[in-house]
Formats: C-alpha cells, sequence, structure tokens
C-alpha cells in the first residue's frame, strides 16, 4: 500500500523534471549575427587631428563655434517629428519587452476572500437568551496560474524583444545623425551662399568702377568700343549671378 509521501514523490520528480528542461531546452537555432565586410579601422584614424578629437565626435558640430549652428542643431532636434516618432518606438519597444518578461512568471495571480455574519431572530423557536444567536464565518483564497517554458517559447519571445529595442535604439541613434548631418549642411550651406553673394557684390562694385575708367577711355579715344562692351558684359554677367544666388539661398529679400 502507497503512503501519501509515496504518492507525491512522482509529482515533485514530474515538476522538478520540467523545470530543469524548461531552463535547459530551446525550440529553433540561435540568432547568429551575419558576417559583413567591415574595415579594421577607418582612413586618417591615426591622424593626430582626428585623436585629439575622439571624445568630442558626439558633439562635432561645435568645433566651428558657431552659436546659432549650435542653437539650430538644438532646435531641430528638439521638434523634428521624425526623431519623436522613433524615441517613441523606443517606448513601445520597451513596453513589449516588459510584456515578453512577464510571461516568464505566474500569467494567473488572484486572491479571493469572504466574509459572512448570520443572526438568529430572538423571536425564533427554540432559542434562548443563553444561546448564540450570531455566526459569522470568514474565507480567503489564492489562485496562480503559470505556464511552464519548456521549450522556450517566452524565452524566445524575450529575446526577440531585446532585439526589437536594439534596432529601435539603433534607428533613433540613425535619425539623429542624420538629422544632425542635414541640419549642419543647410546651414553651411546657406553661409556659404551668403558669402558668394557678397562677393559678387564686391566684384559689381570694382567692376562698376572698372567700366567707368572704361567709358572714359573710349571717350578718349584711348581704347575701342569692344574693350568697352567687354567691361560692360562682365559687369552684367555678375550682377546676374546675385539672383540666382539669392535663390539658392532660399530669401526672398536682399540679405
Amino acid at each position: 500500500m502507497m503512503t501519501e509521501n509515496n504518492k507525491i514523490r512522482p509529482l515533485v520528480t514530474m515538476i522538478t523534471a520540467a523545470l530543469l528542461s524548461s531552463s535547459c531546452s530551446l525550440v529553433g537555432p540561435d540568432y547568429v549575427k551575419p558576417e559583413a565586410e567591415v574595415e579594421p579601422k577607418w582612413i586618417n584614424q591615426s591622424s593626430p587631428e582626428i585623436s585629439k578629437r575622439t571624445a568630442e565626435l558626439s558633439t562635432w558640430w561645435k568645433v566651428f563655434k558657431d552659436p546659432v549652428l549650435d542653437k539650430l542643431i538644438t532646435e531641430a532636434r528638439q521638434q523634428n517629428l521624425s526623431l519623436q516618432v522613433a524615441g517613441t518606438r523606443i517606448l513601445e519597444a520597451r513596453a513589449q519587452l516588459g510584456i515578453a518578461t512577464s510571461a516568464e512568471y505566474p500569467q494567473l495571480q488572484q486572491v479571493n476572500g469572504d466574509l459572512s455574519q448570520q443572526q438568529i431572530s430572538a423571536f425564533a423557536p427554540n432559542t434562548s437568551s443563553i444561546m448564540d444567536r450570531s455566526f459569522a464565518s470568514t474565507g480567503i483564497g489564492f489562485d496562480m496560474g503559470w505556464e511552464l517554458d519548456i521549450w522556450g517559447k517566452f524565452r524566445r519571445g524575450v529575446q526577440s524583444s531585446v532585439a526589437n529595442l536594439e534596432a529601435s535604439v539603433a534607428g533613433y541613434d540613425d535619425v539623429l545623425v542624420s538629422l544632425t548631418a542635414e541640419a549642419a549642411r543647410a546651414y553651411v550651406l546657406i553661409r556659404t551662399t551668403e558669402a558668394r553673394i557678397q562677393v559678387a557684390r564686391d566684384n559689381v562694385k570694382i567692376q562698376e568702377r572698372t567700366l567707368e575708367i572704361a567709358k572714359a577711355l573710349f571717350d578718349g579715344g584711348l581704347i575701342n568700343e569692344l574693350d568697352y562692351l567687354q567691361a560692360e558684359s562682365l559687369l552684367n554677367n555678375t550682377r546676374a549671378t546675385i539672383p540666382l544666388w539669392r535663390l539658392r539661398c532660399g530669401k526672398r529679400k536682399m540679405v
């Protein structure tokens, strides 16, 4: 005849074996990072100009020491919708990771409780004043359901969520780097165009003076008409470049 301990022992053994197997077995192959041909170091990596500023690469645009550029990049990072979406995806991936991790723990946890009290009327038959006419009962219960991760379904879900979170972070960094580069590029192009406009204006002043001299020489018969027309044509060509540079600069008014 089996004793109570002999009845429980097989059940404990089966549960222990299930727990051990759940901690060891995973269905499916593990993820292997694909190999890609990447240079071990980039060109001019050992250059002293680069090695001195290695710690400043995260804020590389500050090397220009331009407060307007610093403010522009700060505002671009704060107001860019694509960057905000990428940041929201990180929060979403973190929440999904939390959900996937919670599946490894008991999925159902429930606590029940009840309290009841009854009282017999003093006028009920077969009662007396010495009887206890009040009855009270209490009860409490706890339920827990747990699906054992024998084949690694939940652990694979956690691995997938971790990879999704890392991909979201990498996507955010990609958008951040691209946004910073584009903002700095646009600013540098505008400043370069403004400088070219100023150079063109300076050239116009010089060529206007040259045209006045050429006209005086032509009126005095010291040069022919071709020389005078060439000076006038050069001035008109230089003047024509200013509206084109202003159009590229994206401004409607004079700089």
